[in-house]
């Protein structure tokens, strides 16, 4: 089994989906978790107030 890392096109947004942002995310095929920008979940969650920076 090859491991590496990998480029796709995603979909990320808020809960209530009134804001989605389509990103380009960097995948480590092992991983476990998920790493944004925090200038991206600033973006999708401060209307919401769910967002504390």
């Amino acid at each position: 089994m090859l491991w590496g890392y990998v480029r796709v096109k995603g979909v990320i947004g808020n809960a209530d989906k009134s804001r989605v942002r389509e990103v380009d995310f960097l995948v480590d095929t092992g991983a476990f978790y998920t790493v944004i920008n925090p200038n991206l979940a600033e973006d999708l969650y401060k209307a919401h107030g769910e967002y504390k920076a």
